[in-house]
């Protein structure tokens, strides 16, 4: 699986697991008014980009130029912590078939070591991970508030 579809599956899993299967808010989430979906935009490029709601805001997915970006900009004392469930994922790599046999991801699949977290004003979203063999410390994606 390609860096690229691994990172919007990743991000897609743990920014909707907020949600249920009907977009409804869980009752026992800190994050009890908060919902999550996951679009797509297309840029004069003709790319396809995530996009994704989340507590009423549309946050689209940037590239990362760098794949050995430090984290430095990750507000790690005053980020939010965001949990992990796949409804819907969509990436320009993948057919909906594709996705439809992919196994569902949840917080008990996914990889150890994932970090999920808003800074303070929510206006970005970053997902990381930690390889539990080397500990080094990979940027997946960002997401910046564009409405």
């Amino acid at each position: 699986m390609s860096k690229k579809l691994f990172a919007v599956i990743l991000a897609s899993a743990l920014l909707l697991s907020a949600c249920n299967s009907q977009g409804e808010s869980k009752t026992d989430s800190s994050n009890a008014d908060e919902t999550t979906k996951v679009e797509t935009s297309t840029d004069e490029n003709s790319s396809v980009k995530p996009l994704i709601k989340y507590n009423g805001a549309v946050y689209e997915m940037q590239e990362i130029e760098n794949e050995e970006e430090k984290l430095t900009e990750i507000p790690k004392d005053k980020g939010l912590a965001l949990d992990a469930k796949v409804e819907k994922t969509v990436a320009n790599e993948t057919s909906d078939e594709d996705l439809a046999k992919e196994d569902d991801l949840t917080a008990r699949n996914m990889p150890l070591g994932t970090l999920i977290y808003a800074n303070e004003d929510k206006d970005t979203i970053y997902v990381s991970y930690l390889d539990p063999e080397d500990f080094h410390v990979s940027l997946y994606a960002i997401f910046i508030k564009v409405k």
